[in-house]
């Protein structure tokens, strides 16, 4: 793929801008969006990703950390693809035991960014890493770079934007892709979410775009 996988490194990290909801602080300006009934089943991931194995998670460690019960059902009983173009890759080590960003850093031998150790770490999403807030269930990309920013307000929201870019792929298989274009489609998922993730998104997609491009 495109570029090299996120470097753990040791930049200090500040917290994002923040937003309100329901009257509290939420991190990175990500807005309340609760889990409506277009909920993914394991045949819908298939379709989505018919070439990536489906990972689950371990409940023993799941049900310490993560308190958000719709990306805990989806962790543990339906399960999130192992890749996606080879560009989001979601940690294999799901299947015995989800670990900390203090943990991952700790086996580089660095330390977390400041307010991000307690996110759990969910894989690579490009150039990046992609992390769960557990009681939230909000997903956020990790980078030293740009700090830590909103990708989607759950994880069934994060997976159901990747499957509509992976159908809009296919689709439009005899064209090569443009950021834009690919970022319209998850917009569409995300809804009145999309400004605040599109920072994310559009990091994402251009390694997105480039890897179909290649």
């Amino acid at each position: 793929m495109p570029g090299t996988r996120a470097h753990i490194d040791h930049v200090t990290v500040g917290n994002p801008d923040r937003a309100q909801r329901d009257g509290h602080p939420m991190p990175g300006g990500m807005l309340r969006h609760e889990e409506g009934s277009d909920a993914i089943d394991r045949e819908q991931l298939q379709r989505w990703f018919p070439h990536d194995e489906i990972l689950l998670a371990s409940t023993e460690s799941l049900r310490e950390l993560v308190s958000h019960q719709g990306t805990l059902a989806m962790l543990i009983h339906t399960g999130v693809p192992e890749t996606f173009l080879e560009v989001v890759e979601f940690d294999r080590h799901l299947a015995s035991g989800i670990r900390t960003l203090d943990e991952i850093y700790d086996e580089d031998g660095s330390t977390a960014p400041p307010g991000t150790g307690d996110l759990l770490f969910l894989g690579y999403a490009g150039q990046a890493f992609f992390a769960l807030e557990g009681a939230t269930g909000e997903i956020r990309q990790v980078h030293t770079s740009f700090r830590a920013r909103p990708f989607a307000p759950s994880l069934r929201m994060f997976v159901r934007a990747l499957g509509a870019v992976s159908e809009a792929l296919r689709e439009k298989a005899e064209r090569k892709p443009t950021v834009d274009a690919l970022l319209a489609v998850v917009s569409s998922e995300l809804g009145g979410e999309a400004d605040v993730a599109e920072p994310a998104w559009r990091t994402l997609l251009s390694d997105v775009a480039a890897y179909v491009a290649d």
